[in-house]
């Protein structure tokens, strides 16, 4: 719907008879004539026509030819348009649906189920007003084609969707609550492409998704701590896991080329050791993994380290079980073998 049009002190007579479109006579003693009232061609006016003791309030578009006025009711005293009598007074007013209600106690303006529409616009950044002034504004600023918000003395930069679908970067962070989401170059479509997410004024602190690898990485303190690799599901950690239970995968049916290891051959070549590792100074305690990939290769894989990208050697620790499996059961045999002889 278009907006009414007001204009002050327009008032005119009409000679228009029935319920059509009437045609607007000269301005009453003391009042203007619509165009002089501001009342341009096409704009929509709230309208309230009198005929002797009969009103009719409603919306009509002038024309300035003529000039008319159409007529849509609103209210009347016939509860219908008035069929007039060719010698009545036409003026612009304003209805009771137009009034907005303001509280006298709160201040606060009451809509009803109507709408605010306003454009608050502004060209640059350093034209915004002032954030502590303007607490819980919202503003567009025109040169980015983004909102803002102003909230504890700064005005926060909201994230916003271009043309191409694309989730663009605040230049400062949204905040949400005690927490906040900083997007960079962000794209939202079954996917999330490169955003970083931490506090809105800790850069150490985010996580991180690589569109191009499919990794979303975690930072703390700038150093990547943990990493899920979508190409070759795995999930990296740069420190403990920790879980009341972990289930893998093991049936029979997931399987192909199962044959059994080897238990002592390949136990007897490995080395249990303690040790400290390198990064932390923390204790720990296993095998070498150089030691296994001689006799069970496939035990080992590589993996490269999270921020330095240096490969290095993992270990399948299930594998391990696995011969230590084998390796009792070859001790068995043989503590079996040993109880018979002894027996002859």
């Amino acid at each position: 719907m278009a907006a009414f049009k007001l204009g002050n002190r327009i008032k005119c007579a009409t000679a228009t008879t029935g319920t059509g479109t009437i045609t607007i006579g000269n301005a009453e003693d003391g009042f203007q004539s619509f165009a002089n009232g501001g009342i341009a061609d096409s704009d929509v006016v709230r309208y309230t026509i009198e005929d002797g003791n009969d009103f009719e309030i409603g919306n009509g578009t002038f024309t300035s030819s003529g000039p008319t006025l159409t007529r849509t009711l609103l209210e009347s005293s016939t509860g219908s348009l008035l069929n007039l009598s060719g010698d009545s007074i036409v003026f612009v007013t304003a209805a009771t649906e137009d009034m907005v209600l303001k509280d006298a106690s709160t201040g606060d303006v009451d809509l009803g189920t109507g709408k605010i529409l306003f454009s608050n616009v502004y060209s640059g950044t350093s034209d915004l007003p002032n954030a502590t002034d303007y607490h819980g504004m919202f503003a567009h600023v025109h040169a980015f084609g983004a909102g803002y918000f102003a909230h504890g003395g700064a005005w926060y930069r909201l994230a916003h969707f271009d043309s191409s679908g694309d989730l663009l970067r605040s230049t400062s962070s949204s905040q949400l609550g005690s927490s906040s989401i900083r997007w960079e170059n962000a794209w939202i479509d079954d996917r999330i492409y490169s955003p970083e997410w931490g506090d809105h004024n800790d850069t150490n602190d985010y996580a991180q998704w690589n569109n191009g690898t499919h990794n979303l990485g975690f930072f703390w303190g700038g150093t990547e701590m943990f990493r899920m690799e979508g190409l070759n599901e795995v999930f990296h950690s740069n420190g403990n896991i920790t879980a009341y239970s972990t289930s893998i995968a093991s049936d029979e049916r997931l399987k192909e080329n199962i044959e059994v290891v080897s238990g002592l051959d390949i136990l007897t070549e490995l080395d249990g050791v303690t040790f400290n590792w390198k990064r932390n100074g923390k204790p720990g305690a296993g095998v070498i993994a150089q030691q296994l990939q001689k006799v069970l290769p496939e035990a080992v894989g590589t993996t490269k380290d999270l921020n330095t990208e240096e490969e290095h050697l993992i270990v399948d620790y299930n594998a391990v079980i696995a011969i230590l499996i084998e390796s009792v059961k070859e001790l068995k045999a043989e503590v079996e073998e040993l109880k018979n002889a002894s027996s002859v």
